[in-house]
């Protein structure tokens, strides 16, 4: 220690030690860096889900043109044959959810076992699926644990399958995939049901309707306000798991190393599939 006038200079020296524990101390592992693509993507979907088609229907409002109507045409669900733009929204969403596995499993693999990771997609799972019987509950003021045409259960067992197969190789993915859709294509088409001919898709007269109501009831359907528009449930949640299977697979061409140019034409091809899918 130093007087040098009205300053007081104080020269500290670390012990040997406790520098070397210092130095010894590990850097922190860096976690996976965010997306961008993605997250624009979430975004992007969950502004048509919450409502985004009224922005055009207000102007509409104030008066008709061809642009506006053509927009808003799209911004609706078609009544029941046909493809609009917001048809694919749902079919987006779930995309969304299998794209988001792979960047969600690399970042807890940094601190989870695999146990604690199964666990954790587990009560997801569970959440989300009591979260769609209470909605279903409170919407129709009586208890029920299945949701009609939900949006939440759906989501509950496409995301727990497309977790279980993150480990597995790209191949068992797109087998699975694959046959998922043809099974779904195959019942549509060559199962009959009482008083409905095999290959029969007219509205609410189809095996994915009477599926629906031989294991969730007539009164539960005839109840539920948007009956007349004819979604399934138990049936249609197949091709759902099918479609984030894909989106799993994409987000691990994101996550790989591969150069850039065979990674967006894998994606291209991708995006191909799963617009084929919509439209089935």
């Amino acid at each position: 220690m130093v007087h040098d006038g009205s300053f007081q200079v104080v020269e500290a020296r670390v012990a040997p030690s406790a520098d070397r524990a210092t130095k010894e101390v590990p850097a922190s592992a860096p976690g996976p860096e965010r997306m961008a693509s993605l997250d624009a993507f979430r975004g992007f979907i969950m502004f048509w889900i919450i409502g985004g088609e009224g922005l055009m229907a207000g102007p509409q409002a104030l008066g008709h043109n061809r642009i506006i109507d053509a927009i808003v045409y799209e911004l609706n669900h078609t009544p029941w044959q046909g493809l609009r733009f917001y048809d694919c929204i749902w079919p987006s969403f779930m995309l969304m959810v299998g794209l988001s596995i792979p960047f969600s499993f690399s970042k807890r693999s940094l601190t989870q076992t695999c146990c604690q990771q199964l666990g954790h997609a587990l009560r997801r799972t569970v959440v989300l699926f009591l979260l769609g019987s209470v909605r279903e509950s409170v919407s129709l003021r009586s208890p029920y644990l299945v949701e009609l045409s939900s949006a939440l259960q759906p989501i509950a067992i496409a995301y727990l399958v497309a977790f279980l197969m993150a480990r597995k190789s790209w191949k068992f993915q797109a087998s699975v995939g694959a046959l998922i859709l043809a099974g779904y294509a195959f019942l549509l088409a060559f199962v009959p049901a009482a008083g409905i001919p095999a290959g029969t898709y007219a509205l609410n007269h189809n095996l994915v309707h009477y599926v629906d109501i031989a294991l969730l009831g007539q009164k539960h359907w005839d109840i539920w306000p948007y009956a007349p528009e004819g979604w399934g449930t138990v049936l249609s949640t197949i091709p759902t798991i099918s479609t984030t299977i894909l989106g799993l697979r994409m987000g691990e061409l994101l996550m790989s190393g591969r150069p850039k140019g065979p990674r967006q034409g894998s994606l291209g091809e991708s995006d191909f599939c799963a617009w084929r899918s919509a439209t089935f």
